[in-house]
């Protein structure tokens, strides 16, 4: 009798030990924005894309700005803060920025030749670029003189 209930045991023993509650998908979004924070400075822009990403880029960026349940004035205050959400550089004034950093969160899946890198690549100094597990890109730009 004891034995049937052994085997059972046994197997749920090998689950519990073999579970990982906390596992990543190997998108750190949270140390994409934070690098993204110690990157910028007064007069960065800061690109993100694609603009589905925009909400998890927000949620870490600016807490109570995330809680804002007009769009709108979501991107309103970004505008103030020189971030936009993107998938083309078109309505976006970049040419006479100094410096500038773009996120990029695999794009090239969800908005293929967009241009965005390409453009910028041509038009400014490519200094820096950032890989972060698993999909994300971070470049910074500095103006040519």
């Amino acid at each position: 009798p004891t034995f049937r209930f052994l085997v059972p045991g046994f197997i749920c023993l090998l689950f519990i030990v073999s579970v990982k509650p906390n596992k990543t998908n190997k998108r750190e979004v949270r140390e994409t924005v934070q690098l993204v924070k110690e990157l910028e400075n007064d007069s960065t822009l800061v690109l993100v894309e694609p603009v589905h990403f925009s909400l998890n880029f927000i949620y870490y960026y600016d807490r109570a700005l995330f809680r804002e349940p007009d769009g709108e004035q979501i991107q309103r205050e970004l505008g103030k803060k020189s971030v936009y959400c993107i998938n083309s550089l078109e309505n976006v004034d970049y040419k006479n920025r100094k410096h500038i950093v773009l996120v990029d969160a695999a794009s090239n899946f969800s908005a293929p030749n967009n241009q965005i890198l390409n453009t910028l690549n041509a038009e400014f100094n490519q200094t820096k670029k950032h890989h972060i597990e698993e999909i994300f890109d971070i470049y910074e730009f500095e103006k040519r003189l």
